[in-house]
């Protein structure tokens, strides 16, 4: 989970933290002032309890942790508007009404583009729905092949994928839980909810009040709304991982590590070995776990990040055996 909130007076986020908003609105003609106040951990419990009941409340970012955010706002009792916010308004999906065996084959053969893989995954959809199975099979399906299917595409492809495809297998990959889904069906329906695809173009303050400008994705144009709090939920940017933290930017700036070219975290080989700058691998620096996505695909869910461990764990015991004969 990943979390910031803002308040503008006594519950400002302030430091490094403000950067994160700045980053998402982009904004190039001013920023808020959100220095004022008092720094707050956006992870500590009770920190939405700072949010009064009858908040206008923003959520940046639409996701599993947004999902989260708008339920603990109404088991809290919180009755004020919720506006989620995302570029494309893709909402996360629910489970599948019931358990389903993964559907389909993408290995034979591997699809060699992007569109060829976006192509058969519509077909397999519409073959299990024959079958009267639902989308979640096959997502599954995917998933369960993703690194084979990942491995296959070009440097390229690979960047369509992240460009395109990437936010609409995010909102089909990672489910919310049946009891969250329930909640914001009913905030939906009650208007107390509303999911806009939209852009933060500027942002500014007045008193305790924050005011934004947002650019509608469809149709296009300029709105102008306020808030009293911000919740944002958008995630840690990969693609801009390495300037996060000073150990980052200086093994960087030695030449141990490089952004990897997809934009998903950091370069390494098919060993998980650190790439510098010229590609050359380092076999005494390993990157383990969501960061090498790049390299390796589908490396967010439990398990496939703790199988990646345990090969990196293989890796490095193999590179210590040898080093000692």
């Amino acid at each position: 989970m990943w979390m910031m909130m803002c308040r503008v007076t006594d519950r400002a986020l302030g430091g490094k933290n403000a950067g994160t908003f700045d980053r998402y609105s982009a904004s190039r003609n001013s920023r808020a002032d959100w220095g004022r106040g008092s720094g707050t951990d956006p992870t500590a419990a009770g920190t939405l309890r700072l949010i009064r009941p009858d908040d206008r409340v923003l959520i940046v970012g639409n996701g599993l942790t947004s999902a989260d955010v708008i339920a603990s706002l109404t088991h809290q009792g919180h009755l004020g508007p919720v506006v989620s916010l995302s570029r494309r308004g893709l909402r996360s999906n629910g489970h599948a009404p019931v358990q389903q065996d993964p559907f389909g084959d993408f290995l034979t053969p591997n699809p060699k583009t992007a569109s060829e893989l976006l192509s058969r995954i519509r077909a397999s959809i519409r073959q299990a729905e024959r079958q009267s199975l639902t989308w979640h099979a096959v997502i599954d399906r995917v998933r369960a092949q993703g690194a084979h299917l990942w491995k296959a595409l070009s440097i390229d492809d690979r960047r369509r994928v992240v460009r395109h495809l990437r936010p609409y297998w995010d909102v089909h990959r990672f489910r919310i839980a049946p009891q969250v889904e329930r909640v914001l069906n009913e905030a939906l329906a009650a208007g107390r909810l509303e999911i806009l695809a939209a852009a933060i173009e500027d942002v500014d303050t007045d008193g305790d009040k924050i005011g934004l400008s947002v650019r509608r994705r469809r149709p296009t144009s300029i709105e102008r709304r306020e808030f009293d709090a911000i919740v944002v939920t958008t995630g840690p940017a990969h693609g801009r991982i390495l300037s996060s933290q000073n150990w980052l930017e200086q093994l960087r700036g030695r030449g141990h590590l490089h952004s990897d070219p997809t934009g998903l975290g950091l370069s390494c080989n098919e060993l998980s070995q650190a790439l510098s700058a010229d590609l050359s691998p380092d076999p005494t620096l390993y990157v383990a776990g969501p960061l090498a996505r790049g390299q390796f695909g589908e490396l967010m869910g439990l398990p496939e990040v703790s199988e990646h461990a345990l090969f990196v764990a293989e890796q490095i015991a193999e590179h210590l055996e040898h080093r000692a004969t």
